[in-house]
């Protein structure tokens, strides 16, 4: 499966449809069509596949599939539910697993062994991933934590610069 930034994300409503775009992507991942709450969870797990940090974010706003605000929640049952994956299936290092709830139940839609793009929301959250890979890497023993700032809200925006002006070589 490939993909990036939700290009060539099609919402199909009939076998019709399904048919044609079988034939037009040449590597498709179906699946159901789950609306509800949309969240990016950043997680940090050991060496051995347990959980360090588990950080629920909500998208917010979402821009050609790269969240543009978000907001850090502590919610329960996205903890719960990720810290169980993450037990069952032991992935290392920084993962990011994209999910949506709905009617209390959590929905995995998409899982990524990297930092998600909107790592640095989880970051400024107080989420100090960095002290926890620096300490796993000299060997010392990490446990889970949760010590991180909730409802956190944060945007990020882009800047337009005019290079016109500026000489080249």
């Amino acid at each position: 499966m490939d993909g990036t930034s939700s290009r060539d994300n099609f919402k199909l409503t009939n076998d019709e449809e399904l048919n044609f775009f079988r034939k037009y992507i040449s590597n498709p991942l179906i699946q159901e069509f789950v609306e509800g709450d949309e969240y990016c969870v950043d997680i940090l797990n050991d060496f051995e596949g347990n959980p360090i940090v588990i950080v629920p974010r909500l998208k917010l706003e979402i821009n050609a599939g790269n969240t543009i605000e978000g907001k850090v929640i502590k919610n329960r049952l996205i903890i719960d539910t990720i810290k169980n994956l993450c037990e069952k299936i032991k992935l290392v290092g920084a993962i990011n697993i994209d999910c949506i709830v709905k009617n209390n139940e959590v929905f995995v839609i998409e899982i990524n062994a990297r930092f998600a793009e909107g790592f640095p929301m989880t970051y400024k959250s107080g989420a100090n991933y960095q002290m926890y890979l620096y300490k796993l890497l000299i060997g010392e023993e990490v446990k889970y934590s949760e010590e991180y700032k909730d409802n956190v809200v944060v945007s990020r925006y882009f800047e337009f610069i005019n290079i016109s002006d500026m000489k080249h070589n």
